[in-house]
């Protein structure tokens, strides 16, 4: 091996060595990740492996999360970072913070609906499997994986179908991330349409449809309007709740 390409490999070496040893919170912010909504009560360790306690992203509290840089991000323009969650939300993958980019790859997880939007007319558990997510611009760029939401029911009652769980896969749309959800059992059939654009924004579509009589007194409680199709609602807001943008 050449005198020069022990010289390259050196230097490539050297660097990927300091960077690994900065402050987690200079690297955060020199990527911008403020920006992006992603804070903490604290920070510790190093961009290599550091933890960020009581940390949120936009309005969404994520509790303690550990990160750290994602070397192989480092061949693909940078500004990519690994994370596990824990506290209220179980997740894991790749946080995208690279210039004008945002979002996430590979990412699993589990978490309650009203974690991230609390004016959800319906209860569950979401779960995120190898779900891509990437804004540009703020604009929807690419999505993927599979979301589905189990445990549904309306605020304040019992599952409406122990059985029913909605499912769908993500997909870009007019520039926003759009989710389809939808499932049946039991004599119930639930639609859910989440639609988010790069700002943190949300609107959620539910429409419910159910012959029980009982349904749907439960549903006109839950401000629910009888159409043909069933039953719909439309909530919109910032995920979480918060005011920060993504």
């Amino acid at each position: 091996m050449s005198q020069l390409r022990l010289a390259q490999i050196f230097t490539i070496a050297l660097a990927l060595l300091l960077i690994g040893l900065a402050p987690l919170r200079l690297a955060l912010d020199a990527m911008g990740a403020a920006r992006r909504g992603l804070a903490a009560r604290e920070a510790s360790g190093t961009i290599w492996r550091g933890q960020l306690q009581g940390a949120r992203l936009g309005g969404v509290e994520l509790g303690d999360v550990r990160l750290g840089l994602d070397v192989a991000g480092l061949f693909l323009g940078g500004g990519r970072v690994w994370f596990r969650t824990q506290g209220p939300i179980s997740a894991r993958g790749v946080l995208l913070l690279a210039g004008k980019r945002a979002g996430a790859r590979s990412l699993d997880g589990t978490l309650p609906l009203g974690l991230v939007i609390p004016k959800a007319p319906v209860h569950g558990r979401l779960g995120l499997k190898d779900v891509d997510l990437e804004f540009r611009h703020g604009l929807c760029r690419s999505a993927g994986g599979r979301v589905s939401l189990d445990q549904v029911a309306l605020p304040g009652g019992a599952p409406l179908a122990p059985a029913l769980v909605l499912s769908g896969s993500p997909t870009c749309r007019g520039g926003a991330a759009v989710i389809p959800l939808s499932g049946l059992a039991d004599g119930v059939a639930i639609d859910v349409l989440i639609r988010l654009d790069g700002a943190g924004g949300y609107r959620l579509e539910t429409v419910l449809r159910a012959t029980n009589p009982r349904f749907a007194a439960l549903a006109a409680l839950s401000g629910f309007e009888r159409t043909i199709d069933g039953f719909r609602r439309v909530d919109q807001g910032r995920l979480g709740g918060g005011e920060s943008p993504l």
